[in-house]
């Protein structure tokens, strides 16, 4: 079976368009974020300006 991938039009421009770039990218963002396991959560609130504006705190809200 065939995967369909969308070409996003934000690639380059909100986020890196390359998958490497990407990846570094958000490895830099959790870079010094500990990961603390929550039991029970149900929901949570993460801005989504952009990485470059609100990355950094979208991975703390994930890593958590």
């Amino acid at each position: 079976m065939a995967k369909k991938v969308m070409v996003s039009p934000l690639a380059g421009r909100w986020y890196p368009s390359g998958e490497r770039a990407l990846r570094d990218d958000i490895a830099e963002r959790c870079k010094g974020i500990q990961v603390v396991r929550k039991r029970n959560v149900c929901a949570a609130v993460v801005p989504h300006a952009g990485y470059r504006f609100s990355g950094s705190v979208a991975a703390g809200v994930y890593l958590r």
